[in-house]
């Protein structure tokens, strides 16, 4: 089947009861789908498959269900107050091998042309988070600071780089 929504990630907001949390997009394999715990400071956790949740419906076009196993680490429930970030990460890689004296197998290019969709997908959300410069720019790869606390991130004194700074907010 197609790939015909741009749904590549699932948020949800901790209620204390939750375990179990539908992803409505499509994943190939489990290793695919990536968890992120946000706790009530804003800190976020990379939690681990098969240690902090486990995912059931690779394959299935309508998605699958990221689940916190009863006794699992660090927790069985979303507690109120935290987010849980579901989105699918797929590998950069090529795996289908095409010999000449194959047959067409239309499962196996639709697999393929599904794999390339979700990484044009998953490229195109990476890039809608960046910051960006004019298309007319002669900038590329431009570097960005680490945030500070305190600091604002400006731009360095050559105009090519993002660099933690003081400014003055009377004169904006």
């Amino acid at each position: 089947m197609a790939i015909t929504s741009t749904t590549a990630k699932e948020i949800y907001a901790g209620n204390g009861s939750a375990a179990s949390f539908p992803t409505t997009f499509k994943f190939l394999e489990n290793e695919h789908v990536v968890c992120v715990l946000t706790n009530t400071d804003g800190e976020d956790e990379l939690l681990a498959l098969d240690t902090d949740y486990t995912v059931a419906g690779a394959g299935d076009d309508e998605g699958g269900t990221v689940t916190f196993p009863a006794g699992a680490s660090p927790r069985a429930r979303l507690s109120v107050g935290e987010t849980l970030t579901i989105y699918r990460e797929v590998p950069l890689t090529q795996e289908t091998d095409w010999e000449n004296s194959d047959e067409i197998d239309v499962e196996e290019i639709e697999a393929a042309d599904d794999k390339l969709t979700m990484l044009c997908q998953q490229i195109d959300a990476k890039a809608g988070r960046a910051i960006k410069v004019p298309l007319s720019s002669s900038l590329t790869d431009v570097e960005c600071a680490a945030p500070e606390p305190g600091k604002a991130l400006i731009w360095n004194d050559v105009g090519d780089g993002i660099i933690n700074g003081s400014i003055d907010v009377s004169t904006l």
